[in-house]
């Protein structure tokens, strides 16, 4: 059950919103002894274009945010695992947000995710995760309003304030994390702004089509990577074909991808994919071709057909679901 876990309600001070990237490895790290490492900290904004001004950190989101999402993430820089009791690591994260007006909002955490792993699963709060040495861990997290409004065109100052990690932290046998940590407040500019220009446009599509191919929704990706097409068809030619196959679309496919043979070659993924598309209309012979081009054997190609075959299987009962 996703259960979000407010950190603690603030009033917005006064500035400008939009996505930011907070990295709080630049700050100071606090405390102990050199020798036991470091837990690096970092905060991203995804979804946005970063920028700079007067010296600060910006990012600018293309549309109005019903919350601004972020990533908190933590390395294990050190050559010992690390437990992190994640009630305390919550607590130790403030959050401030600021417009013309004074708001309160909350911290939720969302989901977690280990790096390498194949998606982000729900936080309860409540447990104990371990970091092993040179892994990352990282939580989704989203400031809202506590008003339940959205955050709107404007601009908005966020600040993070990191302290008391240390609480948070244990060796795997319970004795005191002895390392080093990076702690402290982060001021950023988030601007909500919506796109002046046709370049700026393409961006509000391209990275609507990211954050949707993140979460495996394919349909919304295509659809916005078709909007970025409409008004430059280069941005998209290099993502169009791969999402026609993942949404079932192999004839498109087999076009897009032919055209961009005919044009600058494909590599050999792009192969790959091309030989997925024909078998997904029929011509299992092209696709036997295509593979050999890769350099593979013929029992290698032969294998991989069946499990293309496969894959096209799962994939129609999934989009008939």
């Amino acid at each position: 059950m996703n259960r979000r876990r407010p950190v603690r309600a603030t009033t917005l001070c006064c500035l400008t919103c939009r996505l930011v990237l907070i990295v709080l490895s630049t700050a100071v790290p606090c405390s102990a002894q050199d020798d036991a490492g470091l837990l690096r900290t970092s905060i991203l904004m995804p979804d946005s274009d970063e920028f700079y001004r007067n010296n600060t950190t910006g990012h600018r989101s293309y549309v109005e945010l019903d919350a601004i999402p972020f990533t908190i993430s933590t390395t294990n820089e050190s050559k010992a695992a690390v437990i992190v009791d994640e009630a305390k690591f919550h607590e130790a994260f403030t959050v401030r947000a600021g417009a013309n007006t004074p708001v309160a909002v909350t911290l939720e955490w969302i989901t977690i995710r280990r790096f390498g792993s194949e998606g982000p699963e729900a936080t309860s709060g409540q447990d104990a995760v371990r970091i092993n040495p040179n892994e990352m861990l990282t939580w989704n997290v989203a400031i809202r309003r506590l008003d339940g409004q959205r955050f709107t065109w404007g601009e908005y100052s966020v600040s993070f304030t990191v302290g008391e990690l240390r609480r948070a932290l244990s060796m795997p046998n319970a004795a005191i994390w002895p390392g080093r940590l990076t702690e402290g407040t982060y001021e950023r500019l988030v601007s909500i702004k919506a796109p002046t220009t046709p370049t700026e446009t393409v961006r509000r599509w391209a990275i609507a089509a990211g954050s949707a191919s993140l979460r495996g929704d394919y349909e919304s990706a295509l659809q916005a990577w078709t909007r970025a097409s409409a008004i430059d068809p280069e941005s998209a030619r290099s993502r169009l074909p791969r999402l026609y196959v993942l949404t079932g679309r192999y004839k498109e496919a087999v076009s897009a991808y032919e055209e961009k043979e005919a044009r600058t070659g494909l590599s050999t993924v792009e192969l790959g994919g091309l030989a997925e598309a024909y078998i997904g209309v029929g011509a299992e012979a092209k696709a036997f071709d295509t593979l050999l081009q890769t350099g593979a054997s013929q029992q290698s190609v032969a294998d991989e057909i069946a499990t293309i075959r496969k894959r096209l299987s799962d994939r129609a009962l999934e989009l008939r679901r």
